[in-house]
């Protein structure tokens, strides 16, 4: 999973500051690597952490809060790329990917 969000800011600096035709096209088969490398990885996670007969009230937790947090997340980028510029919220995402990598590596290492 931590590869993925590497990955993943990766890919946000390339839209933010490398978008061509061609870079776009690779870019997006990249997206596609981080959510094969996270998505089944986090329900995993999640349904790792409950006990079996719990696993469909938490997984269903999990995409109704994964599905809350959309909405501001849309905001915020549309609220950077209006305010600033088009390459704002590629930048804010690979921020937040790498500070996700850093909290993962340190407030999870002992378990």
């Amino acid at each position: 999973m931590l590869m993925g969000f590497i990955i993943f800011g990766i890919m946000s600096i390339g839209f933010a500051f490398f978008a061509t035709s061609l870079t776009i096209w690779i870019l997006f088969a990249v997206y596609g690597l981080y959510m094969a490398m996270t998505d089944g990885v986090s329900r995993a996670y999640v349904s790792d952490m409950v006990a079996e007969k719990r696993r469909g009230t938490a997984l269903g937790a999990y995409n109704a809060l994964v599905g809350i947090t959309i909405l501001p997340a849309n905001f915020i980028g549309g609220f950077l790329w209006h305010s600033l510029n088009v390459s704002a919220p590629f930048i804010y995402a690979a921020i937040l990917s790498f500070l996700s990598c850093f909290l993962m590596v340190f407030l999870l290492k002992n378990k």
